[in-house]
């Protein structure tokens, strides 16, 4: 990762997991908000790069917000593997 992604990972956040067509998801341990686990997946460049979601331990799902709205509406390919690596670990 190159300056942003350093910069993010000093603040708490770690990698959990990469493909290679450049994707990346990052977890944020540590800041659990009301069962809901802070994640941001990086994408490779284009229109928008970055999306902020949430996984709930309990529902076993990504969080229903705005940017899991577009991520499985622009790449329902990304989403189902974030989904995957959440639940199964890869």
């Amino acid at each position: 990762m190159r300056g942003r992604g350093r910069e993010v990972e000093k603040q708490g956040w770690r990698v959990l997991a990469q493909r290679e067509e450049g994707w990346v998801l990052w977890e944020r341990p540590c800041a659990m908000h009301g069962g809901w686990e802070n994640l941001k997946l990086e994408g490779p460049p284009g229109p928008k790069r970055n999306w902020w979601l949430g996984w709930g331990y309990r529902e076993a799902r990504l969080a229903r917000n705005r940017d899991a709205g577009l991520l499985v509406e622009h790449h329902p390919e990304i989403h189902a593997w974030v989904e995957r690596v959440m639940v199964l670990g890869f």
